[in-house]
């Protein structure tokens, strides 16, 4: 790939870098990670995000914050769209999704970015949402504009589906390039209009108007590498890179876990964590501290899955038909209502219920984790297979959890996938006993790919500090007079 050396005397200059990333919190968090190792190595480091994240990045990350207007996944978190969020499918979701982000000012938006993004060097581009404000953006003032993502890959291929179209029959005339090129053209086809009035407007830009946007133009500009903090075990069937991108166009580094997590063993001498921010609350401490049969996880990161209570009951039925403990860790624990409240004092026993907890730390410590099948979730629970043996069971809500799911079971970690309308505490428990009784190997094979991804995933935020840094210029004369085609 491309490399920019930095001077041969001296200290390599002091750049001002901003890491744009929308969504929600496991979404973000990769990116506060390299930012705080980008800070370290004495660079001045923004995190621009939306407002609900500013405790995320302030607080826990100790970064600079950047404000981009909106909330792009703020629907998760309010009360009539979570009851309709429920019992949507899929793509109903993203519809949901669109509707959501219509009642916030366009305009206002974009100026955000603009602020945001104001007197930075190097931009660092973390969400798919982000790609063409951010890119115009840097092509204005001649920043340097390095694209690392999460998920998947906007670069076309046929070897595999884009995972929204993924299942679908395609038809004999249609191929996986063609998905993954409907997917980006529908895509950009919703802000094409917007952004090319704003580019031409606020920017003195001339429109873009190649059929996939963006996504095209980093095609065509051999100085782009797109950077995926992200395992090769999620990248198709194959776990490769596929064979038909450009040489260097596109490179997995592996997941960007922080540089230390704790370890799941009390420190010689002591009785509890000192720090319940890094190791749970000492109430979880002690919760499992004193079990003795297998203890699972049940979260799903904010995701509208199931009430409160109801879910409280199919976890202490699935306790009870799998003769297991359970960690259910859910925001509203905060304020659990009265009912709640008293069914968790009547089973302390049996089950323990927390507003967060520490992922690195909790999950070699569970039997099996049940999760929503967040990105950040899912590489987690992988990577806690080394450690101690640890399968899943994928319940997702939308969107790319269906298809972390899926990969979960075609991996071999996870028996099967658990559907909106089958999470049911029969079912679960079901499933729960066949991991905890190690079906299919399913515990072998959790241990084996938890050491791929933490062989894959070791030093990452340093690896990914020199890219970003060495990055070369995006916008050179000649490709600045052919950007838009």
């Amino acid at each position: 790939m491309p490399t920019q050396q930095p001077p041969a005397t001296g200290i390599p200059p002091r750049r001002k870098i901003v890491i744009v990333a929308v969504g929600p919190r496991g979404d973000v968090q990769p990116y506060c990670i390299l930012g705080q190792a980008l800070a370290a190595r004495g660079h001045h480091v923004t995190i621009a995000t939306e407002e609900r994240l500013k405790p995320l990045v302030t607080t826990e990350f100790g970064l600079p914050f950047a404000t981009i207007a909106g909330d792009v996944y703020g629907g998760l978190y309010d009360v009539e769209f979570q009851h309709r969020f429920r019992v949507a499918r899929s793509l109903k979701c993203l519809e949901m999704l669109t509707d959501w982000n219509n009642r916030y000012d366009p305009d206002e938006v974009l100026a955000s970015y603009v602020a945001a993004l104001a007197g930075a060097d190097i931009v660092v581009c973390g969400a798919a949402l982000a790609i063409a404000q951010t890119y115009s953006i840097a092509e204005k003032y001649n920043l340097t504009w390095v694209p690392v993502f999460l998920g998947s890959c906007p670069i076309p291929t046929n070897e595999f589906p884009h995972w929204v179209l993924a299942g679908v029959p395609l038809g004999f005339l249609c191929s996986n390039h063609w998905s993954h090129s409907i997917v980006a053209s529908k895509g950009w086809l919703q802000q094409r209009k917007r952004i090319n009035q704003w580019r031409r407007r606020a920017l003195g830009l001339s429109p873009i108007t190649t059929p996939l946007g963006v996504v095209d133009l980093i095609q065509a500009n051999d100085n782009i590498t797109i950077f995926q903090a992200s395992s090769l075990l999620l990248c198709g069937p194959k776990r490769q890179v596929p064979q038909d991108y450009p040489p260097n166009k596109v490179v997995y580094g592996g997941f960007l876990f922080p540089t230390t997590s704790s370890p799941p063993s009390l420190p010689t001498g002591s009785t509890t964590w000192s720090s319940p921010s890094d190791r749970g609350s000492i109430a979880l401490q002690r919760f499992l501290k004193t079990k003795t049969l297998p203890v699972i996880y049940i979260g799903f990161g904010g995701m509208p899955t199931i009430e409160p209570l109801p879910l409280l009951q199919l976890a202490l039925q699935v306790c009870h038909s799998a003769n297991c403990h359970a960690v259910i860790v859910a925001s509203w624990a905060k304020f659990m209502p009265p009912p709640c409240a008293a069914l968790v004092q009547y089973h302390t026993n049996t089950i323990c219920v927390e507003p967060s907890a520490p992922h690195p730390w909790l999950f070699p410590q569970m039997s099996c984790i049940i999760h929503h099948g967040g990105f950040s979730t899912t590489a987690t629970a992988l990577r806690s297979g080394e450690q101690a043996c640890v399968p899943q069971i994928p319940c997702p809500v939308m969107m790319d959890q269906f298809h972390h799911a899926n990969d979960m079971v075609s991996l071999g970690v996870a028996p099967a996938v658990v559907h909106k309308g089958y999470l049911t505490g029969s079912y679960v428990a079901k499933l729960v006993a066949q991991v905890l009784c190690n079906r299919r190997n399913v515990q072998t094979i959790a241990k084996d790919l938890g050491k791929v991804v933490t062989k894959e995933s070791s030093d990452n935020p340093d690896k990914f500090c020199d890219w970003v840094l060495a990055a070369p210029p995006t916008f050179t004369p000649s490709k600045a007079s052919a950007m838009a085609w």
